[in-house]
C-alpha cells in the first residue's frame, strides 16, 4: 500500500516533483498533503529561487550591522 510509506521515503520522492505539480499532490490525501507542507521541503526550493533571501545571508548582515553600530 502507498500510504504504508515512512514520511522520509515520501519527502525524498516529493524532493523530485516540480513545485508546480506539489499543490496538486498535497490533494491526493492528508498524508501527502502533512509530508508536502513539511518546511524542509520547501527551504532549498526557496533558496535556489530566491538566493539574496537565504537565512544564512540574513544572519550576516544583521551581525554586520550590531557590530557596526557598536563601533
Amino acid at each position: 500500500r502507498l500510504l504504508e510509506i515512512p514520511e522520509e521515503i515520501l519527502m525524498e520522492i516529493f524532493s523530485f516533483v516540480p513545485a508546480k505539480n506539489l499543490g496538486k499532490l498535497s490533494r491526493v490525501c492528508t498524508d501527502f498533503q502533512r509530508v508536502i507542507d513539511d518546511p524542509f521541503l520547501w527551504r532549498e526550493r526557496c533558496q535556489a529561487l530566491f538566493p539574496f533571501c537565504s537565512v544564512d545571508r540574513v544572519k550576516k548582515k544583521i551581525i554586520f550591522l550590531i557590530k557596526k553600530i557598536k563601533l
